[in-house]
């Protein structure tokens, strides 16, 4: 459509907004998605933290400066979710998600360091012709072809870059999203046939993003100004989402959408567990079909619920080797911080009792907790001690089932929680986490004296 006014030079109206470079904001997610779920990191059901994230000295936050906890990879990336897309982000390998988008021609100027991991929130400006043509990759099965803007002009051949089954996946999961409630017409857009999309919206509301597919239909639409001048209603969901089904609903007034695709022939459905999104165990209480690449997917079985040995008497639970004359329960083990997690969201969920004693340390069975994971410090990273004002390091941990966690600097025991803070000093710590059974992890914080 262009501008409001190509004479108006008071706003910029001669530039070409398909051309122009401008903040992605959230729209680059479903294609972290898609490169995790080709290399076997999740599928659509798997289970992503949303939940404080920290990686060295870098810890983002969400839009609404909060956190769901648990959530469905399918549900993270409709709720358009920071924490998780950026913790993808942190796993891909092979091709890097930097790679991915160099690869699709994608013209970024700085090396993948000088983004770091904010690629997945828009750090990184393109253009709308380059969020077309990625989403032409989703719409063509993971076929990149180039944009025609003539009907005279040749088609090109395209080239493969996504495996198909993850640009289906990826479409099938944006086609959870729910429609704008209202039009700027008024009308409700209703429950027609689903389509894929995605809204985004910049840092500072500078631009506002929606991108939608249905059938063979694709439509971007960005609003904002060509000043970058920011403006608070410049917000993906509320602006231009609702311009986005307008345009599509005109559309098909005159040329409806062809149906959709078929899923490609390597995907199949399995039952899996709705709380872990992973396989069904025989201790899952409730199952549902979901889809998964063979020989690519994670198929471990849901490790969440898992059978415990109560004593009748105190209902405390039973060790392993004293499982005899118990009460056999299914409990959910969730992680600590996602117990903390769903504490602030209101939402009830039981961990299981504590032991009765402390267990025999080399008892380990499936029944059993992992060991605590160290989130920070982290192992290879140098944390910064100034003179004057030394600071803080945070030390924090998750551990399964709820266990208390205690922590150790050099053998000395410094303080009990999931997070605390350390007076930063200079020098190699070697720092201990353990829960109540004894089960410990360590890494090593390196302090350096900054200027």
């Amino acid at each position: 459509m262009g501008s409001a006014d190509y004479f108006n030079a008071g706003i910029q109206g001669y530039v070409n907004g398909l051309k122009a470079p401008r903040s992605p904001g959230s729209t680059l997610k479903p294609f972290i998605y898609a490169l995790a779920i080709a290399q076997g990191l999740i599928t659509p059901d798997s289970r992503l933290k949303d939940t404080p994230f920290r990686l060295g000295d870098y810890q983002p936050e969400n839009f609404e400066r909060n956190f769901y906890g648990p959530l469905p990879a399918t549900d993270a990336l409709v709720r358009s979710r920071n924490i998780p897309a950026i913790s993808l982000l942190a796993q891909l390998q092979k091709p890097s998600f930097h790679q991915f988008l160099q690869q699709a021609g994608i013209t970024i100027p700085k090396q993948a360091a000088n983004y770091g991991l904010s690629l997945a929130i828009g750090s990184a400006e393109i253009s709308m012709e380059d969020l077309l043509r990625l989403y032409g990759l989703l719409a063509n099965n993971g076929n990149l072809q180039d944009l025609r803007w003539l009907n005279a002009s040749e088609p090109s051949g395209g080239k493969p870059l996504l495996m198909p089954e993850a640009a289906f996946l990826v479409r099938d999961m944006l086609s959870n999203n729910p429609r704008p409630q209202r039009s700027f017409g008024g009308h409700s857009f209703g429950n027609l046939r689903p389509v894929a999309w995605k809204t985004g919206t910049s840092s500072g509301l500078k631009d506002a993003w929606a991108i939608g597919m249905i059938g063979d239909l694709l439509v971007g639409v960005w609003a904002g100004n060509f000043d970058g001048s920011p403006n608070r209603h410049l917000v993906g969901r509320e602006l231009a989402g609702p311009l986005l089904f307008d345009i599509l609903d005109a559309v098909a007034l005159e040329r409806p959408a062809v149906a959709d695709a078929a899923p490609p022939p390597g995907l199949k459905r399995i039952e899996v567990c709705p709380l872990s999104g992973q396989p069904v165990s025989r201790w899952c209480p409730h199952r549902k079909l979901g889809w998964i690449i063979p020989g690519v997917s994670p198929i471990q079985a849901c490790n969440l619920h898992k059978p415990i040995s109560i004593a009748p008497a105190s209902g405390l639970r039973k060790c392993p080797e004293d499982e005899a004359g118990g009460e056999i329960r299914v409990a959910e083990f969730w992680d600590s911080d996602e117990l903390e997690a769903f504490r602030l969201a209101g939402v009830r969920r039981d961990s299981p009792p504590p032991f009765e004693r402390v267990c025999d340390a080399a008892v380990s069975d499936a029944t059993s907790a992992a060991s605590p994971k160290i989130l920070s410090p982290q192992a290879g990273v140098s944390y910064p001690v100034r003179g004057s004002q030394p600071g803080s390091i945070e030390f924090s941990a998750v551990a399964s089932g709820g266990q208390r966690l205690f922590w150790f600097v050099d053998d000395a025991f410094i303080g009990e929680g999931a997070t605390l803070l350390w007076p930063a000093k200079p020098g190699r710590f070697e720092v201990v986490v353990v829960d109540e059974q004894g089960r410990a992890s360590t890494t090593t914080l390196v302090g350096v004296v900054a200027d």
